[in-house]
């Protein structure tokens, strides 16, 4: 039976402006606030700019100054400009641009049913700490971010490859070793 938790989790690492924080600590409430901004900011650029980018399908994230542009868009230049609006935001360090080209919508429910489960499993972990990973699905692929150890990330990894419904897992791991 899956049992589903209805929250959204993610413990903070710390961070010393222009360095990466290191295993064990926490990121900052500020770091925290910099990478909502950045998602912000992102969204609002979009918007004003006009690009067709709708923004119920293209999505961004971002961890530690680490972004995550997924979803869809339907051509390869709105994917182009939306990694190209990224790049030029303040505190991005490194954007990995997941955006699929053409593809259709995903089932929103089976989505959300999706993320209650890779949640509930992170946070029930054993092995490692799994409210120090942030995720994000969509289409069945499971993009993984963190601050963390490999031998974290290879635990995380597979127990989200052990979910139903997982069709590929991307990693986009910060180290710390």
């Amino acid at each position: 039976m899956r049992y589903f938790i209805l929250c959204s989790f993610l413990a903070l690492f710390a961070y010393a402006p222009g360095q990466a924080a290191s295993a064990g600590e926490k990121i900052s409430y500020q770091r925290k606030l910099d990478d909502s901004r950045i998602e912000n900011r992102f969204s609002d650029g979009l918007r004003r700019a006009g690009r067709h980018l709708d923004k119920k399908e293209t999505r961004v994230r971002s961890y530690n100054g680490y972004v995550l542009l997924y979803g869809r868009v339907d051509n390869a230049a709105l994917k182009a400009a939306a990694e190209k609006h990224a790049t030029s935001l303040e505190g991005v360090r490194r954007v990995f641009n997941q955006l699929k080209v053409g593809v259709a919508q995903p089932n929103w429910f089976n989505q959300f049913a999706l993320n209650a489960i890779i949640r509930s499993n992170l946070l029930t972990a054993s092995t490692f700490d799994g409210s120090r990973i942030k995720f994000e699905s969509f289409h069945n692929v499971v993009y993984l971010m963190g601050l963390v150890s490999s031998a974290e990330a290879a635990d995380a990894v597979d127990l989200v490859s052990s979910i139903n419904d997982v069709d590929e897992i991307v990693t986009l791991f910060e180290y710390t070793d």
